[in-house]
């Protein structure tokens, strides 16, 4: 490594998806297969503008299918740290470390 910092852009990507059961990364606690979440993608990229393809396949990878889109926008780095985002502060470091990471909710 070069030691040069590639600035990297962190999307979320809000989207009500189905669970196909395919998933290739484990789940603590599977949700049932053919339920419908809220789920948000973190999605680290080098570029500033989602990328919606990266997205799709990241959540494929995740079990996610049939994803509806409703909003998409870039995390702000100094809002990590606010009580809001306490709950995320894994899903912000699991993405840093590995390029996504997927919270959902009933």
């Amino acid at each position: 490594a070069l030691g040069i910092q590639m600035q990297v852009h962190i999307f979320l990507f809000l989207r009500r998806a189905e669970f196909s059961g395919q998933s290739e990364i484990p789940y603590s606690q599977e949700p049932p297969v053919g339920s419908e979440h809220d789920c948000i993608l973190f999605v680290a990229q080098q570029s500033d503008t989602p990328d919606h393809e990266i997205a799709r396949a990241k959540l494929a990878e995740h079990g996610r299918i049939n994803a509806h889109i409703k909003r998409v926008g870039p995390l702000q780095p100094e809002n990590v740290n606010s009580q809001q985002w306490q709950a995320f502060q894994r899903n912000y470091e699991e993405c840093l470390e590995h390029g996504d990471s997927i919270a959902w909710y009933a």
